[in-house]
C-alpha cells in the first residue's frame, strides 16, 4: 500500500519495485521485513540458494520468526535435484510474483544477494529468454551436448565461429562452450549474436535499489560468525545429504545448487566422509533407502569428522573468503546498475552492531517514501559483450565471468594458495633422479 494515500492512484498506475540487495549478513532480511511492514509490501527472494528446498542451514534461509508474517515469495520453490533450473525460470516466476503483488495493491520488495537475479526482474535484457523456445528442445539440446568430450565441444564451436566476420570473444570453459552450443541448437544463433541484437529498453517497473554495504573487515567477521553458527546448526550434514541425493539421482555437479557458495567449498570434506561408505550411485541409494526424489539421510547416519579438523577448518575458511569475494563482485554489479541510471541508495551497515538499526532504517524509509511519491522509469542499456566473456581457471577448476573478475580471481589469496598447492603436489610426484 502506498505510504501516502493521496498518491494511491499514481502508485497504482506506475507500479514501482523496491530491491534490497547486499552481501551476506548485511541485514537485508531485517530491513526488507521492516519496509514491508511500513509500506504494505511483500518480499520476493533474489537469492540463488534460498530458492532451493532442503538448503535451510546452508542458505541461512529466512525463518517464520524472521519473516514476521510477511509473505516471502519463491522460498523453497526449486528442488536441489533440478539441474536445469536457470535464471530464465527465475525471471518468469519472479515477474509473475511482482504482478500478483501489484494486483493486490501492495508493494513488491525484491530481497537477496544475487544481483543478477534481481536485475532479471526489472530488466528485459538481463537474460537470454530464447523467446518462447520449446523447453523440450532445450532439454534435448542440453542432453546432447552434455555427452560430448571437450575436444568435440571445441571443434563444434570452432566450426560455427570460423566463418563469422565478427566472431564472439574467446570462450575458455567447457560449461560456457556447452551453453553456447545449446543456445545455437535451440535458436539457430550463438549467445553473442543474440546479445548484439538487443537494444536499450525501458525497465519493466520504476525501480529503487537499496544497497547495504559493509567494510571488508567487518564483513569478513560477520561471515565467519555466520559460518560458525551454521556449522553448529548442521551445515555439514545438510551438505552431505544434498551431495548424496545428487549422486544417487545422477545430477551434474557443475550446475544448479551445487555451484552455490557454501556447498561447493564443502565438497572436499563431504567427499572424505562419503568415501567411508563407498562411492557411486548404488552406495548413495543404500544410504538413502527406498523412495524416489529427494530423500532425507537417516537420523542414525554418522557425520564423522574425526581426523578432518584441518580439512574442515580449511573448507569453512574457503566459505568465508568466497563470501567476501562475492560481496566485492556484488558491489561492482550494483555500481553498474547505478551507472545505468537506476536510483541506488547505498547504506553502510558497518556500525549497526554498536549503533543499532535505527539510523539505516530511517534512511531506507525516507528513500522509499520519496521514491513512491514520484517513481520514474529507467532505460536499461544493451548488455556489454565483453562483460559476459567466461574464463576458466584450471588450477581452481572454476569458471569466472568477465575479464576484470578473472583478473581479480587470479590475484586472490585462494587462487595463489591453490597454485602453491599444485606446485607442492608436482614436486612430490616428480620422479627422483
Amino acid at each position: 500500500m502506498c505510504a501516502d494515500p493521496a498518491k494511491h492512484d499514481e502508485y497504482e498506475a506506475k507500479h514501482p519495485l523496491i530491491c534490497v540487495l547486499g552481501p551476506t549478513a548485511s541485514g537485508k532480511t531485517s530491513l526488507s521485513v521492516h519496509l514491508c511492514g511500513i509500506f504494505g509490501g511483500e518480499a520476493i527472494l533474489s537469492d540463488s540458494i534460498q530458492l532451493y528446498k532442503h538448503c535451510d542451514v546452508l542458505s541461512a534461509k529466512v525463518t517464520n520468526e524472521e519473516a514476521s508474517g510477511v509473505p516471502h515469495h519463491l522460498v523453497d520453490s526449486v528442488s536441489p535435484l533440478d539441474s536445469e533450473y536457470s535464471v530464465v525460470q527465475y525471471q518468469r516466476a519472479a515477474t509473475a510474483a511482482v504482478e500478483s503483488i501489484h494486483e493486490a495493491g501492495k508493494l513488491p520488495i525484491v530481497v537477496g544477494g544475487t544481483v543478477y537475479y534481481a536485475l532479471s526482474v526489472f530488466s528485459p535484457n538481463a537474460v537470454l529468454d530464447h523467446a518462447e523456445s520449446d523447453q523440450t528442445a532445450y532439454r534435448q539440446a542440453m542432453a546432447k551436448w552434455d555427452t560430448k568430450t571437450d575436444e568435440e565441444l571445441n571443434a563444434a564451436l570452432d566450426a560455427l565461429t570460423s566463418t563469422l566476420s565478427d566472431p564472439p570473444p574467446p570462450i575458455t570453459s567447457r560449461r560456457a562452450i556447452r551453453n553456447a552450443l545449446v543456445t545455437h541448437t535451440v535458436t539457430g544463433r550463438l549467445p553473442d549474436e543474440l546479445y548484439r541484437q538487443q537494444t536499450a529498453t525501458p525497465a519493466r517497473y520504476p525501480t529503487l535499489v537499496i544497497y547495504l554495504t559493509c567494510a571488508p573487515v567487518e564483513l569478513e567477521r560477520r561471515a565467519r560468525v555466520r559460518v560458525d553458527a551454521m556449522w553448529g546448526e548442521g551445515m555439514l550434514r545438510e551438505a552431505v545429504e544434498i551431495y548424496v541425493n545428487g549422486a544417487a539421482a545422477g545430477v551434474p555437479m557443475d550446475r544448479g545448487v551445487f555451484q552455490a557458495i557454501g556447498l561447493k567449498e564443502l565438497r572436499p570434506v563431504v567427499d572424505v566422509i562419503l568415501a567411508k561408505h563407498g562411492s557411486g550411485q548404488e552406495a548413495c541409494d543404500a544410504l538413502l533407502g527406498d523412495g524416489r526424489g529427494y530423500r532425507k539421510l537417516p537420523e542414525s547416519f554418522p557425520i564423522d569428522e574425526s581426523g578432518l579438523t584441518a580439512l574442515a577448518a580449511e573448507c569453512r575458511d574457503d566459505v568465508v573468503q568466497a563470501t567476501v569475494q562475492y560481496a566485492r563482485r556484488q558491489a561492482k554489479a550494483v555500481r553498474q546498475l547505478e551507472r545505468r541510471g537506476l536510483p541506488v541508495v547505498t547504506i553502510d551497515t558497518t556500525s549497526v552492531v554498536d549503533a543499532g538499526w535505527t539510523g539505516p532504517r530511517k534512511v531506507a524509509e525516507d528513500a522509499v517514501r520519496a521514491f513512491l511519491t514520484s517513481p520514474k522509469s529507467t532505460m536499461i542499456p544493451a548488455p556489454d559483450r565483453a562483460a559476459r566473456q567466461t574464463f576458466r581457471c584450471e588450477v581452481c577448476a572454476r569458471d569466472v565471468i568477465g575479464r576484470g573478475q578473472f583478473e581479480a580471481h587470479l590475484a586472490s589469496g585462494r587462487h595463489k594458495k591453490a597454485v602453491k598447492g599444485q606446485a607442492r603436489r608436482a614436486r612430490r610426484e616428480a620422479p627422483v633422479g
